[in-house]
């Protein structure tokens, strides 16, 4: 896969500071030789651990815990693609990975690496509507005044996507 190249401005935000000019600088995830540059993300990453502890409450009501000595991080990320960011993504998700059946590298957008999963096996992403209004002054008729008239431009191609990743560093 190639890299989609970086993009200064995206519905009006400049991104020159929060997204690098070069691929390296951005959201990846690595899987053997296919690579899938994301802009970085819309808002802080949302980290946790989670610990494994069985627990059971005796009939005397005294609580016995067993931990089980797993410790889980998981990541929760949110974008805002474009239709080529998608695209990419998509295919990592659904034929590269196949959801979370298989290990990838994620190395988020501070350039840390970690062995990274899907936590869920579904991808939903939700198209922005990028309706810029404004309006044109012209004459129509050519012999009297300019007049404002509305105008609607369509950018579409905008998408946004969150997921979960469980995350280890690599």
């Amino acid at each position: 896969m190639t890299a989609v190249p970086p993009r200064s401005v995206l519905r009006g935000r400049c991104l020159s500071g929060s997204r690098a000019d070069s691929p390296s600088m951005a959201v990846t995830l690595t899987s053997g030789a296919t690579n899938v540059y994301l802009p970085n993300p819309l808002r802080d990453n949302v980290d946790g651990a989670e610990v494994h502890v069985a627990t059971k409450r005796a009939a005397g009501g005294t609580l016995y815990a067993y931990d089980k000595g797993v410790t889980l991080r998981q990541r929760r990320l949110a974008f805002e693609l474009r239709d080529a960011e998608k695209t990419a993504l998509e295919s990592f998700f659904r034929t590269t990975v196949v959801g979370p059946k298989t290990t990838f590298t994620y190395t988020d957008h501070r350039g840390t690496g970690y062995t990274a999963r899907f936590l869920d096996t579904r991808l939903e992403f939700r198209e922005i509507d990028d309706a810029a209004a404004g309006s044109t002054r012209f004459d129509p008729t050519g012999i009297g005044p300019a007049k404002d008239y509305p105008t609607t431009t369509r950018t579409n191609g905008f998408w946004q996507v969150e997921f979960a990743l469980e995350v280890t560093p690599a």
